[in-house]
């Protein structure tokens, strides 16, 4: 799975719920804790990534869906990144 959520963010935002909890361990926790949402999430999900136009949203075309992030990358930097986006796709396994 690609990163959902940001490590710092999560921790951060952890730490701000549970604002009479130390930190450092807040985000210790949250270090072994999105691992294991992240798995979670992968059995439940397939996630692939697909180049949309920003306009309408629509997909580009067939070929514009990819399995990793990378890759949608480097596709966006060939048709260019004025008119289109990356966007995601779901599907339950």
């Amino acid at each position: 799975m690609f990163d959902l959520i940001d490590e710092d963010v999560f921790a951060d935002d952890v730490s701000d719920f549970f604002s009479v909890l130390d930190v450092s361990y807040v985000t210790d926790i949250c270090k072994e804790l999105l691992p294991r949402l992240q798995a979670t999430f992968d059995q439940a999900y397939e996630t692939r990534f697909v180049i949309v136009e920003i306009e309408t949203g629509k997909p580009m075309n067939a070929n514009a869906l990819l399995k990793t992030r990378d890759a949608a990358e480097d596709f966006l930097k060939i048709v260019g990144d004025d008119k289109y986006a990356i966007g995601l796709l779901l599907t339950e396994r």
